[in-house]
């Protein structure tokens, strides 16, 4: 059982840092021309983006790379999570810092949830920015991240990664795969 305890909270944290990232499809008539961000000052502001998604909890751990054992499936079965979160993030391109904050919530649903949501309650339990809540069966993370130096480096990262912007400046589009392998592509828009 120890070693299921460990694959489980394993789990937790692939999806935690794994689905900050996300897509999002934005409703509405308006058809974007997109141009990539040539300049920090293009997104000087605040930005948010929004993310959610669902699948088997097999599924989640099998993006991260990892391989799913026999054990885990005794332990999870089909057990499901819907994965959401808001994002906010504020540059400053004079200064050449940004601050942002992520909450997101986990909700778990199916066959195993009587076995699979103990570990998973009982591993974030008491973990600061975490609230669970039992009759969901959902746990909800929020984390502040201070304004922050942004290096010379991760600019030149960040306008490397294929981030576009549309012609009026209010979104931002992240493609997928620019955070990292298997990273969806996500939408910000201008606050």
């Amino acid at each position: 059982m120890k070693r299921t305890n460990l694959c489980i909270m394993v789990l937790v944290c692939v999806l935690m840092l794994g689905m900050v990232v996300g897509c999002d499809t934005p409703a509405g008539g308006e058809t974007d021309t997109w141009t990539a961000v040539s300049s920090l000052d293009q997104v000087n502001g605040t930005w948010k983006g929004s993310y959610s998604q669902n699948m088997t909890v097999k599924e989640a751990f099998e993006m991260s790379g990892e391989t799913w054992t026999s054990e885990m499936q005794a332990v999870v079965g089909d057990v499901r999570v819907t994965v959401s979160a808001d994002m906010l993030s504020t540059i400053n391109s004079s200064a050449k810092t940004q601050e942002a904050s992520v909450t997101m919530t986990q909700t778990y649903s199916g066959g195993n949830i009587a076995v699979f949501w103990p570990l998973i309650s009982a591993g974030l339990s008491g973990q600061p920015g975490v609230v669970i809540d039992n009759t969901k069966h959902s746990v909800t993370m929020t984390e502040n991240m201070p304004a922050r130096q942004i290096s010379d480096e991760e600019i030149a990262e960040l306008l490397n990664s294929g981030l576009q912007i549309n012609q009026n400046g209010t979104k931002l589009n992240m493609p997928a795969n620019a955070m990292g392998q298997g990273s969806p592509a996500l939408i910000y828009t201008k606050q």
